[in-house]
């Protein structure tokens, strides 16, 4: 999927910059971030998708429910509304500062970050702050 994103993106990046007059960039940029985003979303997904994440939501909507009694409201709708973007975001984000304990900088840019999640995941952070 990343190759299909890098094509794309280095199109839509050849005509962002023709009919904006971005000069400083080349289109070969915006496909890589597209690239790299396209790997990123897959991070926080279960096995088998889709499909997975419902197989999440519902065994703790079930047998999984006595599991989430101690946590507070936020964290239990982090399970029963469980995203493989959202998750995908926290696990990215955590890697850009530390790796068990030690000092890391993966260099993630936000520009990768920000083209790994869907709307949805945005207007959700946009909501908490």
């Amino acid at each position: 999927m990343s190759c299909v994103g890098r094509s794309l993106g280095t199109l839509a990046g050849s005509l962002i910059i023709e009919r904006s007059g971005f000069k400083d960039f080349q289109a070969q940029e915006f496909g890589n971030i597209v690239a790299a985003a396209c790997l990123a979303h897959d991070i926080g997904n279960p096995p088998f998708g889709h499909s997975g994440e419902d197989a999440i939501r519902t065994w703790f909507e079930g047998v999984g429910k006595s599991y989430l009694k101690d946590l507070a409201s936020e964290q239990v709708q982090d399970f029963l509304e469980f995203a493989g973007n959202a998750q995908g975001f926290r696990v990215l984000s955590r890697l850009q500062n530390n790796i068990n304990g030690e000092d890391f900088n993966s260099h993630m840019q936000c520009s990768v970050l920000i083209a790994s999640i869907r709307a949805e995941l945005i207007s959700h952070l946009w909501k908490v702050q």
